[in-house]
């Protein structure tokens, strides 16, 4: 049996703890939804804006059209919402220098360069299959997943396998149709769309607005609140360069 490295583990463990320490604490973000703002027709929205605020964030809603408020700059993390009209929001948060995570299909092609984005629905239960367990995104899940149970059918939005920019990281698929990606990940710096980059990450996931939040499964929730807190990581990684230097000096300390 190999031996297990404890100096190494030590030093590993004290960086991520530092990192999730880091990514938990409270952010500001922007919650961006349609003209209509939070009426109520998206319970989905109203729900996680809830869960946010709930965790000690504060949130701050943005109609698709009101990217040049002097707010946006306040901003840690941008959540756009399928009720926007996608070229609309795009034209105005697409570009922010903040991380980004969306679930409005219209826009993975900007952001993946990707063919075959859209939406499946009338989908119940929602099941996903995590492609690479190992994944930070994965949070820990493996195999398939089932991230929503309601008593009706909802919609997931999606796009093709493989067609997005080599940048791209597919993290998982919906369980049964291996070819739509449900969960992605553009990390920062990383040609995307037309081969535009963004100095933060871009982040598609598997919810919608006409979900019911009370029909989320544990899964569900624990997958998207390590999507949150993975995202609010800055980058570039100055807090994660600090993390590696102090796993640095704790493992010159454990050898002495």
């Amino acid at each position: 049996m190999k031996k297990l490295n404890t100096r190494k583990w030590t030093a590993t463990a004290a960086a991520s703890a530092f990192m999730l320490t880091y990514a938990a604490n409270a952010a500001n973000i922007g919650f961006v939804v349609g003209s209509s703002g939070m009426d109520g027709t998206r319970p989905f929205d109203i729900g996680w804006t809830n869960r946010l605020i709930q965790q000690g964030h504060s949130v701050t809603v943005f109609l698709h059209n009101q990217g040049s408020l002097p707010e946006v700059t306040n901003m840690d993390l941008f959540i756009i919402s399928e009720a926007v009209s996608g070229s609309t929001a795009w034209n105005n948060f697409g570009n922010v220098p903040k991380p980004l995570i969306t679930y409005e299909a219209a826009i993975y092609g900007n952001i993946f360069g990707c063919t075959g984005n859209g939406i499946d629905g009338s989908i119940n239960p929602v099941t996903i299959t995590i492609l690479d367990p190992s994944d930070p995104l994965a949070a820990g899940l493996s195999g398939n997943v089932t991230i929503y149970s309601g008593p009706a059918g909802v919609t997931v939005p999606r796009f093709t396998l493989g067609t997005g920019s080599s940048g791209t990281m597919e993290i998982a698929v919906r369980a049964g149709v291996p070819n739509n990606v449900v969960l992605a990940l553009l990390p920062a710096n990383t040609p995307g769309g037309g081969g535009q980059s963004w100095p933060a990450l871009r982040m598609s996931v598997p919810v919608y607005g006409n979900w019911d939040p009370n029909s989320v499964t544990p899964d569900g929730w624990k997958l998207l609140d390590n999507a949150v807190n993975y995202a609010l990581i800055p980058e570039p990684s100055a807090v994660a360069l600090l993390g590696l230097g102090m796993a640095s000096f704790l493992a010159r300390r454990q050898r002495r």
